[in-house]
């Protein structure tokens, strides 16, 4: 019921929440009434979406199967209380909230793609120090968990953000949704995928947290690919990074 409740906002952002300008421009020039959900895999456009559904689909599942179980294998396999496992991922989950305003630093001084890279990093590297510790006998498991969750969630809200950005700033106007919503039929596939890979596995592999750290391993590949192929947008304006005129060109002109 609390997660629902947001729904009574609705009128109220409705009324007080403009459209962007941008937004208002390109429905002047009919660009928004002639683009489809498909015009992403045209020329313009089709490298970089291909390899950024890659890199959703392999993020999606290693960040389903890793933040679904942090509790589960706090409590049911480090053996710690509910109580001290339900503190950690409180105080974890706080510190982790210090990513955002440091992913947008780093976007600004750094770069989207670096930022990516970076932290995705980071955030993998940590879940697999989560799942596959604490070494047995290990005197202060909570220390162990605590550093390790707040350490991943803190670059994993630094990698969303600079992913976010970056996205945004990678496609048209007419098409930024577009791009959104594709992203979350990849998210509805990863996370299906993760959790049944996990059912498959857990058995053969030696329990759920073994599989759930090699899962963590998939979001390697996406911060190694966005780093390779995906464009900096850093100093670059919407239009620009965006190939704006470039498909308003082609799909008005066609």
């Amino acid at each position: 019921m609390l997660a629902s409740a947001g729904i009574a906002l609705v009128p109220l952002i409705r009324r007080a929440m403009p459209e962007s300008r941008r937004w208002e421009h390109a429905l002047s020039t009919g660009i928004t009434s002639v683009a489809r959900f498909y015009d992403l895999f045209g020329p313009l456009y089709r490298r970089r979406v291909g390899i950024l559904l890659v890199c959703s689909l392999l993020s999606t599942i290693a960040t389903t199967a890793t933040q679904s179980w942090i509790y589960f294998h706090a409590v049911s396999v480090v053996k710690l209380a509910p109580s001290i496992a339900s503190a950690l991922v409180i105080v974890g989950g706080g510190v982790g909230l210090l990513g955002f305003p440091l992913g947008a630093r780093a976007c600004e001084h750094f770069g989207r793609v670096r930022t990516v890279v970076t932290a995705g990093l980071i955030s993998s590297v940590s879940w697999i120090w989560f799942y596959w510790g604490p070494p047995a006998h290990f005197g202060a498991p909570a220390l162990w968990l605590g550093i390790a969750f707040a350490c991943s969630s803190s670059a994993g809200n630094a990698a969303m953000v600079g992913a976010n950005t970056a996205v945004t700033e990678l496609f048209p106007t007419a098409l930024r949704a577009t791009m959104i919503g594709w992203f979350a039929i990849m998210g509805a596939i990863g996370s299906v995928a993760a959790q049944t890979t996990i059912s498959l596995l857990a058995g053969p592999l030696g329990g759920l947290s073994a599989v759930v750290g090699w899962l963590a391993m998939l979001g390697v590949p996406p911060a190694l690919l966005f780093g390779l192929v995906i464009e900096e947008t850093r100093g670059m304006s919407l239009e620009q990074s965006g190939r704006e005129d470039a498909f308003v060109d082609t799909r008005l002109g066609s």
